[in-house]
């Protein structure tokens, strides 16, 4: 074999929205941020072999990154280990990231809170966890030699369809989390030429491959895959809130309070405050509202539960936990078949609006009912729903019929939707690129039976 060719690949993946990698602790939150020794947030080596593990074969796989499996030879069993070719790091920050708390709570069908205890009295409907704010850019080495030359167009492959189909790291990748955007460049040193270039050589130091020019791939289709984007037009207010929260890096965090959910990109050097923008030309600069996927996610699921009348159908599209004492992994999880995107507002007017409640019978305002809220009007904003290619069609006929209600105003997202706020118009709709012009049931229908 020949290793006197070293490959060294720089992966860098940035975020796109919000991710969240725990670390098992609950100091600050339910659920806290995994941080370095530098008291900076990185992601596992462990968690990019298994991200990528799913974009090849289990063949391929297992020539990438390795595998224990037994073997019977003679009657006999044996355990054998393959050792990963592919010399992978921990993808870690070189920047000032932050560092925001958030808050979940589960709702009934009347979007009441619902108790904070579940069956077998744990806490489970009010809960919160730290994630790292999108823009944060982590950097990640992976090294190959030339004894491994039949794993190197593999790899580089396996890069290619991480690179067209986007990766998610980190918990709730089915709900807008953890979404990356990657970035490959490779420097190769052949020992018998420029052996003391490659003793100098840092893969981790800062400038080491400035000046490469990025990879290009070619573009793979989602074979597997049925996306739907839209582009959405809100027909009035959004009140989606957010309680409290902590900005800042590490344990040095400021502790801020907005009356809506917004995200931030993160920015060297400057501390969020969590302020409204009407001009998006900027929006790396300041905070933008934002619909959670968990919100996107509920309020589809239960219109979706509604229509096919059918919990097991809506389940197994969906995704569900069961915190029943006794039942397997396998019994008491499924696994979600749909993902949603965040969709942050653009272009939104904020507005500050103080309410009342009235005694219905004596027309007074109630003791202690005088409440100031904050909402965003008439804002723009992209939702990308992605769904898996074996999902049944009843699923599929199901979740057009839903979004059809979503732009005719019949299903409204986020809260205070009684008096009219979290409505959405579509704009513009595609499936797998396929426009959906006008939008409506039929034309949806036609498309996606184009598609599948």
């Amino acid at each position: 074999m020949n290793e006197r060719i070293h490959s060294y690949y720089q992966l860098c993946f940035k975020l796109t929205s919000p991710m969240l990698i725990g670390c098992g602790k609950n100091e600050n939150t339910d659920n806290d941020v995994l941080l370095g020794s530098d008291r900076k947030p990185y992601i596992p080596a462990t968690s990019i072999a298994g991200v990528m593990r799913r974009l090849v074969s289990p063949e391929e796989a297992d020539m990438v990154f390795g595998c224990i499996k037994t073997v019977v030879k003679d009657g006999q069993s044996k355990t054998l280990s393959v050792e990963s070719p592919v010399i992978l790091s921990d993808a870690v920050t070189r920047d000032k990231t932050y560092i925001t708390e958030r808050d979940n709570v589960a709702l009934d069908e009347y979007k009441v809170a619902k108790d904070n205890l579940i069956e077998g009295g744990k806490a489970g409907a009010k809960f919160n966890y730290e994630v790292v704010q999108p823009g944060a850019a982590f950097y990640a080495i992976a090294e190959l030699t030339d004894g491994n030359s039949e794993i190197i167009p593999i790899f580089e492959d396996l890069l290619a369809k991480a690179s067209a189909y986007g990766m998610c790291f980190g918990a709730k990748t089915t709900r807008g989390l953890g979404a990356v955007e990657l970035t490959v460049r490779k420097k190769t040193f052949d020992l018998n030429k420029a052996l003391d270039d490659w003793l100098d050589f840092d893969p981790f130091d800062k400038g080491a491959f400035e000046g490469v020019v990025p990879m290009e791939f070619g573009e793979y289709n989602l074979d597997n895959k049925l996306r739907i984007e839209l582009c959405l037009e809100q027909n009035g207010g959004l009140s989606i809130r957010y309680y409290t929260g902590k900005i800042g890096d590490g344990n040095k965090a400021e502790i801020t309070n907005s009356p809506l959910l917004v995200r931030a990109d993160a920015k060297e050097g400057e501390a969020v405050k969590g302020e409204y923008i009407s001009d998006p030309a900027t929006p790396s600069e300041s905070s933008l509202p934002v619909v959670p996927g968990t919100s996107w996610a509920g309020a589809i699921r239960h219109r979706f539960s509604e229509l096919v009348n059918d919990d097991d159908l809506a389940n197994r599209v969906f995704g569900f936990v069961d915190n029943a004492v006794g039942k397997n992994k396998a019994e008491s999880a499924i696994h979600s078949k749909i993902s949603f995107s965040e969709t942050v507002i653009h272009y939104g007017i904020p507005k500050t609006l103080t309410r009342i409640a009235v005694d219905r019978f004596s027309g007074a305002v109630k003791n202690g009912a005088l409440l100031t809220e904050q909402s965003v009007f008439y804002g723009k904003g992209d939702l990308v729903i992605t769904v898996n290619r074996n999902v049944e069609k009843k699923a599929l006929y199901a979740l057009i019929a839903v979004l059809t209600d979503l732009h005719n105003g019949y299903l409204a997202v986020g809260g205070e939707t009684a008096i009219g706020r979290g409505l959405f118009k579509i704009k513009e709709m595609t499936i797998n690129g396929k426009a959906v012009s006008p939008v409506n049931f039929d034309t949806m229908k036609e498309v996606l039976d184009a598609c599948v």
